[in-house]
């Protein structure tokens, strides 16, 4: 069989102190795309560094992003140049769900907000007297915004104008949980959603009330389902952090297979794979059917981030270290980058562009041009 190597170049221009340089040979120049980092913070972090793990939202002019420190700014998607920024007392951990031109997230605050995506400027806000520090789901179908806070609470709200619909609570008489949270799942008239204490529970989606619940978890700490459910057909897979991968039927629950290692973040599905990043610092590639591993792949410096896909390989962070780019077939390392103070929200992917996105745990927005060349291999050096 005839093979050939693609060499992967991802180039930026610095806008900090710090900068990375390609090590490229001389032979064979490189040309590199312009890109920039941003700090997202509006003073700089001298004290305890919170956890970065928001997902950059792009659009065809801005990049938005979270920080936990102190709200969200948006930037220009080619320059960098800050658009506006809405400030959020201790931040706003996880990214914001998007639709017409709005904005909906929850903050470290206690409350709840829709913003105008072009502009920052707040629609409404509403105080839901917990932290929330999971991403929303919208629902366009009802009009409605599905959200858990770290009381063990899921909500409803109208999206136009906050008001609440509905509300659960579920009681956690353990001691031990994971700072996060899952983002509800819609799927047809249920929502989806994973709590602290190790279940799993499909909500009527209209009223709130229980169609289905299964205990997951049933060790003595670290019970929480903080990944979020993945639906794939009449399947669903999700994870517990300290526990196992899962399919469940979509009818009642009930569960079809299951793979000894905890998750907490979203599995992967390309084709008859499941990428799968598990909390025991390891990265695998699973069959669909069976989840039998096809590769595997040992994170060296923390846990990986959720997994996204472009161009035949798997991109995904290092909660202590690096970028870190596969072979989504072999999981052979393509390249790797590092941003300084590791990477824990996932990677987003602007095909059209051809750039990646993510915030790193200094709070640095990272807008990365992607170049591919034949041959030879190109990666970052500091």
């Amino acid at each position: 069989m005839k093979t050939s190597t693609i060499g992967l170049v991802i180039g930026l221009a610095l806008a900090l102190s710090s900068c990375a340089s390609l090590n490229a040979p001389k032979q064979n120049p490189v040309r590199t795309d312009v890109g920039f980092i941003r700090s997202t913070v509006d003073t700089p972090i001298t004290r305890f560094r919170k956890i970065n793990r928001a997902k950059v939202i792009y659009t065809d002019k801005s990049l938005i992003v979270s920080n936990a420190h102190d709200g969200i700014v948006a930037y220009d998607i080619k320059s960098g140049e800050r658009k506006w920024g809405y400030a959020v007392p201790n931040g706003v951990e996880k990214e914001p769900a998007i639709f017409n031109n709005r904005l909906y997230f929850g903050g470290n605050d206690g409350f709840f907000y829709s913003i105008n995506v072009d502009s920052g400027q707040e629609v409404w806000k509403t105080h839901i007297k917990s932290e929330i520090v999971a991403s929303p789901a919208y629902d366009a179908q009802e009009g409605r915004v599905y959200f858990v806070t770290t009381s063990n609470s899921v909500l409803a709200l109208e999206a136009e104008s906050g008001r609440q619909v509905w509300s659960y609570t579920r009681q956690d008489p353990s001691s031990y949980s994971i700072r996060g949270g899952t983002t509800p799942v819609i799927n047809k008239n249920l929502v989806y959603v994973g709590f602290s204490e190790g279940s799993f529970v499909a909500f009527n989606k209209s009223n709130g009330t229980i169609n289905w619940e299964i205990q997951l978890n049933k060790n003595k700490r670290f019970k929480d389902i903080d990944a979020s459910a993945v639906v794939d057909g009449d399947k669903i897979y999700v994870s517990g952090y300290d526990d196992k991968l899962y399919t469940l039927s979509t009818t009642n629950g009930d569960v079809l297979n299951k793979f000894e290692a905890g998750g907490y973040v979203p599995v992967t599905l390309d084709g008859s794979l499941v990428y799968y990043p598990s909390s025991n610092g390891k990265v695998y590639a699973l069959n669909k059917d069976s989840l039998k591993v096809v590769w595997e792949y040992t994170v060296p410096n923390g846990l990986p981030t959720e997994i996204s896909l472009f161009n035949g390989n798997i991109i995904f962070g290092e909660s202590l270290g690096d970028l870190i780019l596969l072979d989504k077939k072999t999981g052979v390392l393509a390249t790797r980058f590092e941003p300084g103070r590791g990477i824990q929200s996932p990677i987003s992917v602007n095909e059209k562009r051809s750039e990646l996105y993510f915030i790193s745990g200094e709070a640095n927005l990272y807008s990365m041009g992607v170049t591919w060349k034949p041959k030879k291999l190109f990666s970052f050096t500091e």
